[in-house]
């Protein structure tokens, strides 16, 4: 008697099994779907910001920014320095010129430093790999009213990438001794060019952006 049973309860579990998988795939939203709803969701905004300004222009670019060519850059080195979340780097490396730290090379890389020595100082393309986003406008430090990110030396930046000139002390095979740093130790190296200040200093410039932003200089 219970053999005969057994063909019945197997076509009824088989039955409770379908049921149960047709059920999932009609309430389960598909890829497309989530898609829709991820694209509906609300844009993170700063403080002041019209949302429906905000959203009209991400609609608008969207198409546009997925057609734009993207790279990829991997660094060349890292930073030894002193500073910290705990411990902040100065606004400009400039406000603590003494300040030594190292940029150590990554190997394959060496070859390239051959003649850097020849140069005082030198300019070090890194990653503000600390950043969190980025802002159209911000306030720096000293001024008045906000500007945009472009006219600034923040790090909130669409592409997180920042630029020091240091003084070059010495170099040690794959480790350069610098001085006047305003980065994290660790902090991704990008690139590393010489300063020439026959080429590269114009003193006069930038004078009315000093004033309006209340350097010390």
């Amino acid at each position: 008697m219970q053999q005969s049973h057994l063909p019945k309860a197997a076509a009824y579990f088989g039955f409770l099994i379908v049921s149960i998988a047709l059920t999932f795939m009609l309430f389960q939203p598909s890829h497309a779907q989530m898609r829709v709803i991820m694209s509906n969701a609300p844009e993170e905004t700063h403080p002041g910001e019209n949302v429906s300004v905000r959203s009209e222009k991400v609609e608008n670019n969207l198409a546009a920014a997925k057609s734009r060519p993207s790279f990829v850059f991997e660094p060349i080195g890292f930073f030894h320095s002193p500073y910290s979340p705990e411990n902040r780097p100065p606004r400009q490396g400039h406000l603590a010129p003494d300040v030594s730290a190292t940029i150590e090379i990554y190997p394959e890389f060496e070859e390239g430093l051959e003649g850097i020595e020849d140069f005082d100082y030198i300019y070090v393309l890194f990653v503000f790999d600390r950043s969190q986003g980025w802002a159209a406008k911000v306030t720096p430090p000293g001024a008045s009213k906000p500007r945009g990110v472009f006219a600034s030396r923040s790090n909130s930046r669409p592409c997180p990438i920042g630029l020091s000139v240091l003084r070059l002390e010495k170099r040690e095979a794959r480790v350069l001794h610098v001085k006047g740093i305003d980065a994290f130790d660790q902090t991704p190296v990008l690139d590393i060019k010489p300063y020439i200040g026959k080429i590269d200093a114009y003193p006069e410039a930038g004078q009315n952006a000093i004033k309006s932003l209340g350097l010390p200089w």
